[in-house]
């Protein structure tokens, strides 16, 4: 009674190997592999490495992921705090203005002295430059003059050869 069933599996094997080539030449290099040993303990020194190397790969990926999930309501929470401390320091920085209105009246007083001596300073260096301005206009236009005189006395020469 074992013979007919060995030969139904046997066939139905076989047909699905047939219909799929790529798998009987994987299976055809596995046996050809395990009659040489060097090679197959090669092949499976090789695969050793692969999948542990896969191992530690997902054991990182669950890490970070892990540790992502883990921070996220922390960082949430520091965000929030950060954007209430924002705005109430506006908020107090506006009513501080606020409160402080009447004596930023008196400073104005300071800030115009303090603007007058800025002002001065600023009509002495525009003074200054408008002197030295004046000073290198003069001597630009007495270099044009002697370039004049130059390119006139050349003018003569080439006349008086030809």
């Amino acid at each position: 009674m074992s013979n007919p069933i060995q030969t139904a599996i046997a066939s139905s094997i076989n047909e699905w190997l047939q219909a799929h080539p790529s798998v009987l030449r994987l299976l055809q290099v596995f046996i050809w592999a395990t009659n040489h040993p060097i090679v197959s303990l090669v092949v499976l020194l090789f695969a050793i490495a692969i999948a542990g190397s896969l191992i530690k790969a997902v054991g990182r990926l669950i890490e970070t992921t892990s540790l992502s999930i883990l921070k996220a309501p922390f960082k949430l929470i520091q965000l929030l705090f950060g954007v209430s401390f924002q705005s109430i320091s506006k908020f107090g920085g506006l009513a501080f203005k606020q409160l402080t209105g009447a004596k930023n009246a008196e400073i104005p007083a300071l800030q115009n002295s303090n603007s007058h001596s800025i002002e001065k300073d600023k009509h002495q260096r525009l003074v200054e430059i408008s002197s030295r301005l004046e000073a290198i206009q003069k001597e630009q236009n007495e270099l044009l003059q002697e370039v004049a005189v130059i390119l006139a006395s050349k003018k003569e020469k080439i006349d008086i050869e030809v």
